[in-house]
């Protein structure tokens, strides 16, 4: 195998901003092309496009031994041309996942598993995810490989996508797909959270600190949920190829479209993901970390990862597949949650207690008990497409409903009632959705 030079930086590109104040791999011309939040930037000699800062390397993305831990780079074997190289994309797995047959699944992002050259493979499409990438490719245009070339490298076959949604007002319930694993080819357990629990925690706390492990940054610790249930919009790639630069030289695909999706929580700061880390699974830090979520992207800002919360992918999973259960495997046999990290009010990532992450805080308690009703109360102006829905912010002191305005609506319609600054008690903000931008690629060339 190649060593590998490839780099990372956050990308965390959006078109829309907060409106309202309060919060607001190989051989010698090897290239390698990532989609979603972990993208790779490309250095083509003379084309003088610039490397990223950061530098993506660890064990995660060379070959690993069988069974692989999940938390490493896979990719789903499509080769892009793109002058004269070709390109693969690669995404962090999250979880070994079982339906009620005891069939077992990678689950990872759509946009990393199931993005084709001419759009999303279909569910059963048995498109092959592999690890590490299956090489070389044939020289571009074709940028082929052969059947024996993936099968050496295969480790799971895509069985379930959740299609995109780009259909105004409407909404995708999760960017997620599932991908059958072969036998004796992955474990349950993810690279440096070797044991972990099935059990999905449902966050009620403020202060909560979450971890993942990457293909690019590796083990993040010390970051913390800050808002949760807020809907965010991410503009995709609607194919792999064609691929164009950009303004500023980075490669970005050419064909691409905005799905809104619920339920998901902002994880502070930033650096919580990179390029690469797409898919990979967000848990608690404690002596048996518990599921919350999958990661994402970056928000318009820069200033926090998104992370969609894992009942949500599994419910959404379990219809588009039509199972009728699937629950997250447990990493290496599984334990018994005790206590997870909170975070000292004010204090750094150091600066946290041990707690029941089950006992809720009072005030997220009652933000969750009067969501539904102002969720109602609000309800005309979600039909109508003004507000796309009303998520719970958690970094200040208080928790607070947290409304978010679709931005054109909200700068087309001056006859919007005017929002509550509080309800049944519970503080309530206001914010402009952000688009998360997934259709750069930062390269870098191994030459």
């Amino acid at each position: 195998m190649s060593s590998r030079n490839e780099h990372c930086s956050a990308a965390t590109a959006g078109d829309s901003v907060a409106k309202f104040a309060p919060n607001s791999r190989g051989g010698a011309t090897k290239r390698k092309f990532a989609t979603g939040l972990l993208f790779i930037f490309l250095t083509l000699g003379n084309a003088g496009i610039a490397a990223a800062a950061a530098q993506c390397a660890g064990p995660q993305l060379n070959q690993q031994a069988r069974p692989i831990s999940l938390g490493v780079a896979v990719t789903n074997a499509v080769w892009v041309p793109f002058k004269q190289d070709c390109f693969v994309s690669f995404g962090s797995p999250a979880a070994l996942v079982a339906d009620s047959s005891g069939n077992q699944y990678i689950l990872g992002a759509a946009h990393v598993f199931a993005l084709g050259l001419t759009g999303y493979f279909a569910s059963g499409s048995g498109q092959a995810i592999t690890q590490p990438e299956p090489e070389p490719p044939s020289p571009p245009p074709a940028c082929s490989v052969t059947p024996a070339q993936v099968s050496s490298v295969q480790v799971a076959s895509l069985s379930t996508v959740i299609q995109p949604n780009f259909s105004a007002h409407a909404t995708t319930p999760a960017d997620a797909a599932l991908a059958q694993v072969l036998p004796g080819e992955v474990s349950s357990a993810i690279l440096n959270i070797p044991v972990f629990s099935s059990t999905p925690l449902a966050v009620v706390k403020k202060g909560l600190q979450v971890q993942k492990e990457g293909a690019c940054t590796g083990l993040t610790p010390g970051h913390v949920i800050t808002k949760m249930l807020i809907p965010k919009r991410f503009r995709i790639c609607t194919s792999a190829q064609p691929l164009k630069l950009d303004i500023n030289g980075k490669i970005i695909c050419k064909n691409s479209n905005v799905e809104t999706i619920p339920n998901n929580f902002e994880v502070e700061p930033a650096d919580f993901g990179e390029e690469g880390d797409s898919g990979a699974l967000v848990t608690t830090v404690g002596t048996c970390p518990q599921p919350v979520g999958m990661l994402g992207g970056g928000n318009t800002v820069g200033t926090a990862a998104v992370v969609t919360a894992i009942p949500k992918v599994l419910q959404a999973l379990q219809s588009a597949g039509s199972f009728s259960g699937l629950s997250i495997v447990a990493g290496g046999g599984g334990c018994t949650p005790s206590t997870s990290q909170i975070q000292v009010p004010g204090g750094s990532s150091a600066d946290f207690t041990l707690q029941d992450a089950t006992i809720a805080d009072p005030d997220v308690a009652q933000a969750l008990t009067v969501l539904p009703d102002f969720t109602s109360y609000v309800e005309i102006l979600i039909l109508d497409g003004v507000v796309d829905g009303v998520g719970i912010d958690l970094s200040g002191s208080t928790a607070a409903l947290d409304v978010v305005w679709d931005s054109q609506a909200y700068e087309d319609d001056a006859t919007i009632p005017p929002i509550p600054s509080s309800y049944e008690g519970v503080p309530v903000e206001q914010h402009i959705i952000e688009t998360v931008d997934l259709t750069s690629a930062l390269m870098s060339a191994s030459n």
